[in-house]
Parts: structure tokens; sequence; C-alpha cells
């Protein structure tokens, strides 16, 4: 799909621009705990700008 004769150019690849191959529900809920704390942070600047 992306053009790469093998399967580890592909992963080598997907390293380098950060994608995790191995992606766990432990790295999904601190994902989106940290979400939810940009989301947080973003509605506290709303009700007080700077």
């Amino acid at each position: 799909m992306l053009g790469f004769p093998s399967r580890m150019q592909v992963h080598a690849f997907l390293k380098k621009h950060g994608v995790h191959l191995h992606y766990s529900l432990a790295n999904l809920e601190q994902d989106r705990a940290i979400s939810r704390e940009f989301e947080d942070n973003a509605g506290n600047r709303d009700q007080h700008p700077v």
C-alpha cells in the first residue's frame, strides 16, 4: 500500500514516524487520560483568558 517492497521497510518507516505497532489497552488508556487533560486545560483557558 505504501509502495515498500518488504514488510520490514514498512515497519521501519512507521517507527521513524512514531507509529507504534504494539499498541495495548494500557497505551490507549494513557492516551485518553492525556487527551482529557488537554481538553480540561483548553476549557479553563476559555473561561479565564490571559
